[in-house]
């Protein structure tokens, strides 16, 4: 039988903070357990980019949730392993980001002197047929 003496000592609003972490820790759990249950199969339509970055997501997430499982049991976390984990995982979302916002950037850079060349070709070009229309018009038969 469970001494219920130790719990009876708790103040109610910690015990209510308890409980709340308690069922979000269930939560956790069954979000583990649906996620785990997912297939692992590449017929799906998904990019590899979004691939990469659900998988640091949850590679991240993980760790996190370790940590702060370390934490709670009161390990000191700063010289633990698991401190060059989490760096290394937002080192490789930081890399997957700037991937991202060069892919974007790329399509939007524009090169001026090109642009330039080829407007300026197009109406030189355009202006000479319309001269050499005017002068096949324009001379006598």
């Amino acid at each position: 039988m469970v001494d219920n003496s130790i719990f009876d000592e708790i103040p109610e609003e910690i015990s209510a903070q308890l409980v709340s972490f308690s069922e979000a820790t269930d939560d956790v759990g069954q979000l583990v357990n649906k996620i785990g249950s997912f297939p692992n199969d590449s017929s799906n339509e998904v990019s590899g980019l979004d691939t990469i970055k659900s998988d640091l997501s949850l590679c991240y997430a993980f760790n996190a949730l370790f940590f702060m499982y370390l934490r709670c049991n009161g390990v000191e976390t700063q010289s633990h392993p698991i401190m060059q984990e989490l760096n290394r995982v937002m080192n490789a979302l930081k890399r997957c980001r700037s991937l991202v916002e060069r892919e974007g950037s790329a399509r939007l850079t524009l090169d001026k002197e090109a642009t330039t060349r080829f407007v300026k070709h197009a109406l030189w070009k355009s202006a000479h047929t319309k001269n050499r229309k005017r002068r096949l018009d324009g001379s006598p038969s």
